[in-house]
């Protein structure tokens, strides 16, 4: 979503696509539209592999699945207690990377989105509110399973 940003360069030309920044973390930079004269639904996500996969996650799974005729909020979500605090920015919902093994839900390692070793051990994503400071110890969290993360409950 950069200055020098081809995609959105050639996506935003014919006023088909919009480029927003949404208060998540990772994934803020999103877009979506249509292109072209048969005006094709076109998703774009962030460069960041660790911020893709999240963004898949949290926006693009719910459309496919109501385009396929499927509950949309339906994603598997589940209750987890916090194993561990930890802090986050206030401000923007953070989706945290993390294992759950027996209803407890622990970061999987470093949560920069450039961690792609985090992402490789997650079974699911901790959804932490926007306006929360942080995680503490025992705090309720509501999960979603990683796509093809079959012991993501634990």
């Amino acid at each position: 979503m950069g200055v020098y940003d081809t995609v959105k360069e050639v996506l935003a030309a014919d006023g088909g696509v919009e480029f927003v920044k949404v208060a998540m973390r990772p994934g803020m930079p999103q877009g979506c539209g249509v292109v072209g004269p048969r005006r094709v639904p076109v998703v774009t996500l962030p460069g960041n592999p660790v911020s893709s996969f999240v963004s898949f996650h949290v926006f693009v799974l719910p459309a496919l699945r109501a385009m396929a005729g499927l509950d949309p909020l339906e994603d598997g979500g589940f209750e987890a207690v916090a194993g561990a605090a930890w802090p986050k920015v206030v401000g923007r919902a953070e989706m945290t990377r993390v294992v759950v093994e027996d209803g407890v839900a622990r970061p999987s390692g470093g949560q920069g989105s450039h961690m792609l070793g985090a992402l490789a051990e997650a079974t699911a994503l901790a959804v932490v509110p926007a306006e929360a400071d942080g995680v503490r110890e025992g705090d309720r969290l509501h999960c979603f399973p990683l796509l093809g993360r079959d012991r993501a409950r634990g």
